[in-house]
């Protein structure tokens, strides 16, 4: 078990990797965790038990330095949690810098759990819900809220969304970019 009280960052100015694995757990307690913030960063939470946590805010590709490129990955029973919400592709659009990217994939009895989740800000971003992943909102989600590519694909037997996606008039242009593929299988 690793504890940060405040901000934890993989892959600011540099390629980096994280992984957690057979039941340990990553936890930033009081602050941001985040997954590509300047550079190209992977994070992977994989194994029953297996968690990455963030107090406050997890951001998957959410740097404001060019480049910022973040993918996290949970699957087989992993965990991903957020006390407040969770970013994917934030920043990059407003000051001339090259927008973000951010992907997260929940697949075999992965599950990802947060208040708010936003995505694509500004990037390019990318949610996938695969076979017996669950991702759970309690609040709201906001798809594509300023610009970029958003897309939110679930698929798989036993994939499934826990939350609709919602459309707040300024915050979900519906035409800029949204992609919701074929849930033959999955639901929202």
């Amino acid at each position: 078990m690793y504890t940060n009280a405040g901000f934890f960052i993989v892959g600011n100015s540099g390629p980096a990797q994280l992984s957690v694995t057979n039941g340990g757990t990553v936890s930033s307690s009081s602050g941001t965790l985040q997954i590509g913030a300047g550079s190209t960063a992977t994070a992977v939470g994989s194994g029953a038990g297996s968690t990455v946590s963030a107090g406050t805010f997890l951001g998957v590709g959410v740097g404001v330095s060019p480049g910022s490129v973040g993918m996290l990955t949970i699957t087989d029973g992993g965990r991903a949690t957020s006390g407040i919400g969770t970013y994917l592709a934030f920043n990059g659009a407003s000051g001339g810098l090259p927008p973000s990217a951010g992907t997260i994939v929940v697949s075999n009895g992965g599950l990802l759990t947060s208040p708010l989740l936003v995505i694509g800000s500004s990037g390019t971003a990318d949610l996938q819900i695969k076979s017996n992943g669950t991702v759970t909102i309690s609040g709201k989600t906001i798809v594509g809220a300023i610009a970029g590519t958003s897309s939110l694909e679930i698929s798989g037997p036993g994939a499934s969304g826990a939350r609709s996606v919602s459309a707040t008039p300024g915050e979900l242009p519906l035409t800029a970019g949204l992609a919701l593929s074929d849930s033959r299988y999955g639901s929202l």
